[in-house]
C-alpha cells in the first residue's frame, strides 16, 4: 500500500476563511467576549464603551482573512490605572467560554 500525501491548496483555504460561516463564527465569538467584558466592567465600576469591529486583514501573512476584534474605549476621565484594569478585564473576558 502506498503512502498518501496531503498538499493543501492555500487559495482554497483563503476562500474557506472568507466564507459566511467563518465570518459569522468570528463575529459570534467576539460578541460573546464583548458581552463578558461589558458585564465585568459594569461589575467593577469601570466606564467603557465596548464594541465589536469586523474587518479584513489588509496585508501581511493573513492578508484577505476576516477578523472580528473586541475594542474598548475607556471613559475620557479614566486614569492610567483604570485603563490598565480595563485591559486586564478584556484579557479575562476572552477566557470565558
Amino acid at each position: 500500500m502506498g503512502n498518501a500525501y496531503f498538499q493543501p491548496d492555500y487559495a482554497g483555504i483563503g476562500e474557506a476563511m472568507r466564507s459566511k460561516g467563518v465570518r459569522d463564527a468570528l463575529r459570534k465569538r467576539a460578541e460573546d467576549i464583548a458581552a463578558n467584558a461589558r458585564t465585568l466592567s459594569a461589575g467593577s465600576g469601570l466606564k467603557a464603551e465596548i464594541t465589536v469591529a469586523e474587518s479584513v486583514r489588509p496585508q501581511g501573512k493573513g492578508r484577505g482573512r476576516p477578523e472580528a476584534q473586541v475594542r474598548a474605549e475607556p471613559a475620557a476621565d479614566a486614569d492610567g490605572a483604570a485603563r490598565a484594569r480595563l485591559l486586564s478585564l478584556l484579557k479575562a473576558s476572552g477566557r470565558v467560554l
